[in-house]
């Protein structure tokens, strides 16, 4: 099987919107790893190939180097020939990923509903990537799954975050050599494991709730309260009470406040005090406006808190409602409850409860100030598709 190539299809950016304004699909945080990560390790392979959808090509590109990727943005570029297990960014599930291991060559696994899921082909030439849903072209035989289990909507990363998150902590190390825990904290294994990667420090009087996983260089605030099915990404500073949610990564939840069933992007900060919905008082399925001019949408879940894009602040105090969507680089001051719904890069104050404009110029500046902290440069790239976003 070394000869097997592994192609990765950007095939579900607009669904996960907003987390993925900024990034292809699959390099949302999943579980405690990123899909593309969990596709690559389940599978054995690197990827040689990307198809990544257009405005994210030069983020792709910056932010990551694709030394010996090929990066594709056109359905009429064209792969090699050879042996590939081709898979889209939806596919999150370890068990299909083991499923497509000991797949038989022009087999394709689909949905029950035909949704195309994942594909192992043998191409005898250059081909174009349009024509590799083509069945017929390449006589292959379709296996049908007995459920869904492509990742559509955010929420969906939620349904599947038990799984994938059992996946990925039976192959980490626990604790890394070079976290620190302190000795008052209390790690409770009784229901799944708690991985704290390198770097990480763990306060005093903390208590952290597997199945969880605490990234490299995170900081875990003393007295923080880690619930299970938490996911926090590298370079965060948490504090307060977090339950069933995954934070991408270089994002502040440094106060108290409780966060529960929410996924939040990277670059956000939450001021002291911010707290969240993940119920309704009529314990009823939470719906989900994504943005403005779009219908409400029904998630399915009775517990869903907000979904929150990158450069997203909250003030002191701030309280988020049951499945909010907050935009990338929204900004929330208000002293009652922020939006359902905050439009990308507004400015929400009681002076313009409805938001405004954030001034883009003030924006850029501040993600920069913000990136420095970290030692992180705001790249051209990843300010171009910013401004591209104050537009869409």
């Amino acid at each position: 099987m070394s000869s097997t190539r592994l192609l990765i299809i950007d095939n579900q950016h607009h669904g996960l919107a907003p987390l993925t304004h900024l990034r292809p699909s699959f390099d949302l945080r999943t579980g405690a790893w990123t899909t593309r990560q969990r596709i690559e390790r389940v599978l054995g392979l690197e990827a040689a190939a990307l198809f990544v959808w257009g405005p994210h090509w030069g983020l792709v590109k910056e932010t990551q180097g694709v030394a010996g990727v090929q990066l594709i943005d056109s359905l009429t570029d064209t792969v090699s020939a050879g042996r590939w297990y081709v898979v889209g960014s939806g596919c999150a599930s370890p068990q299909v990923l083991e499923q497509l291991k000991s797949l038989a060559p022009q087999h394709v696994i689909r949905e029950p509903c035909g949704a195309w899921v994942a594909a192992h082909l043998e191409l005898p030439r250059e081909t174009e990537l349009a024509w590799l849903w083509d069945d017929e072209r390449w006589n292959a035989k379709a296996v049908i799954l007995d459920h869904s289990v492509l990742v559509r909507q955010p929420w969906h990363i939620l349904g599947q975050l038990e799984a994938t998150l059992a996946y990925d902590l039976a192959h980490m190390t626990r604790r890394a050599d070079s976290a620190a825990v302190h000795a008052s904290a209390v790690i409770d294994e009784t229901r799944g494991p708690v991985v704290i990667d390198h770097g990480a420090i763990v306060g005093a009087l903390s208590f952290l709730q597997g199945p969880c996983y605490i990234g490299a260089h995170t900081e875990v605030a003393p007295h923080a309260y880690i619930r299970p099915h938490t996911v926090v990404g590298p370079y965060c500073k948490v504090a307060g009470e977090i339950s069933f949610s995954i934070i991408q990564g270089y994002t502040n939840k440094a106060h108290q406040g409780y966060l529960g069933h929410s996924l939040l992007g990277q670059w956000v900060n939450l001021g002291a005090g911010t707290t969240v919905s993940n119920l309704k008082n009529t314990y009823g399925s939470v719906r989900v406006q994504r943005r403005l001019d779009e219908p409400e949408e029904d998630t399915g879940r009775q517990f869903c808190g907000p979904i929150i894009g990158d450069y997203v602040r909250t003030a002191i105090g701030s309280r988020l409602l049951t499945g909010a969507c907050l935009n990338t680089g929204a900004m929330i001051a208000l002293s009652g409850f922020a939006p359902k719904c905050a439009r990308t890069l507004g400015f929400y104050t009681d002076e313009h409860p409805e938001g405004q404009a954030y001034d883009l110029a003030k924006f850029v500046e501040t993600a920069r100030a913000m990136m420095a902290r970290r030692e992180v440069d705001l790249g051209p790239e990843l300010e171009g598709r910013l401004r591209e976003l104050a537009t869409e």
